[in-house]
């Protein structure tokens, strides 16, 4: 679901909502670039941030919460307060400041989250195929690692021996297929080589296979 699509939507609204959820800073996902975290339990936050223009639109949070809110509803039912809610998803953070708007959204499972991707697909920057996080060892007895060439995520793409990264057995793997910046709630120690980019922000994963990223 673009966000540039629910600023329209926004800007339509005429119920108002009390507010548009808690903007500041808290640990786990960070606001400043559109990226999807992850956490070892499967947990989900989709993070959305989208310029906008200020003279076509106002910072109008509390239409944009009530747009969010309305078509997130529609696929999960009722909304939580905060990721402990225990409901399918929350709304982390939703601000529009400076021609910037932000969305996070709190999904409390990977399959909650494809919910929402089949009902708002992203046609035009295209969106994950697949996701799946597990440990090291579950995910060998799944076939994920074996065959793959891997690198230490420190930026240097240093290669090292796949059987190193499958003795990990503690650590936790996200395997990904489709492109995305991926952030984990845990130190990001190996990376598959067919990653495009790997920063300070996270892991870009490629369009096309899958990726895989070994996290603490």
């Amino acid at each position: 679901m673009k966000l540039k699509k629910l600023i329209l939507l926004a800007a339509a609204v005429t119920v108002m909502t009390a507010g548009c959820g808690n903007g500041a800073e808290s640990s786990g996902p960070a606001s400043d670039v559109t990226s999807v975290y992850v956490t070892r339990e499967g947990a989900v936050t989709s993070v959305t941030v989208e310029e906008y223009d200020t003279e076509a639109f106002e910072d109008d949070e509390a239409g944009l919460l009530a747009s969010v809110t309305e078509d997130l509803e529609a696929v999960t039912g009722p909304l939580g307060e905060g990721e402990e809610s225990g409901a399918p998803a929350s709304i982390r953070e939703c601000t529009m400041k400076d021609g910037v708007a932000t969305l996070l959204i709190d999904f409390k499972d990977i399959g909650t989250y494809f919910q929402y991707l089949d009902a708002y697909p992203d046609e035009e920057n295209g969106q994950i195929k697949s996701l799946d996080v597990t440990t090291v060892a579950d995910g060998l007895s799944k076939g994920y690692l074996t065959g793959a060439g891997f690198v230490k995520a420190d930026g240097k793409r240093e290669a090292v021996e796949t059987s190193k990264v499958t003795r990990e057995s503690k650590m936790y793997v996200a395997a990904v297929e489709g492109a995305a910046l991926i952030r984990t709630d845990g130190e990001i120690v190996y990376v598959s080589d067919n990653v495009t980019e790997i920063t300070e922000n996270g892991v870009r994963t490629p369009k096309e296979g899958t990726a895989y990223i070994v996290f603490k």
